[in-house]
């Protein structure tokens, strides 16, 4: 019985290992001016359903470098009514796609802050905006590769 229960499981590890990992994305634009839903985004991805790398050899980047993007960042931003009445501030953890071809995909709230729904839509439509990256690389080849930005929200 333990023969039989050790191929068994041998076999599954092979069929395991043998799944096709190449392939494209393809990735329906969001109108960011409709984002009414916010994603929460757990740490294995189960809600995206697509294969991606949390590091690469080379990672994504900002086209213009980290500067640049808070530059973007400051000049894209408007600071929710709701939570500037109530004073709130906070940061609010945005995970993203970083595709092959340096577009953002999957966009979601890996941490957001309590009380503060205007953030989290506000975080998501910021990365919607944001141009092409340089995509990560492994052995010379672009590949997805999954982001995490804080945005601070300071009055």
């Amino acid at each position: 019985m333990k023969k039989i229960f050790s191929i068994a499981f041998l076999m599954f590890s092979v069929f395991c290992l043998g799944q096709d990992t190449k392939g494209t994305i393809k990735v329906k634009k969001v109108d960011t001016e409709k984002i009414d839903t916010i994603q929460i985004v757990d740490e294995v991805n189960s809600s995206w359903n697509v294969r991606a790398i949390t590091t690469a050899d080379t990672m994504p980047s900002f086209l213009g470098g980290d500067n640049a993007m808070k530059a973007f960042i400051q000049k894209n931003l408007t600071y929710p009514e709701t939570e500037k009445k109530a004073k709130i501030q906070g940061t609010v953890y945005v995970t993203f796609l970083v595709q092959a071809d340096g577009s953002i995909a999957f966009v979601g709230i890996s941490e957001g802050v309590n009380g503060a729904d205007g953030f989290n839509k506000e975080a998501m439509r910021i990365v919607w905006l944001m141009p092409k990256w340089i995509p990560g690389k492994n052995n010379g080849k672009p590949v997805p590769v999954k982001c995490t930005l804080p945005i601070k929200f300071q009055l």
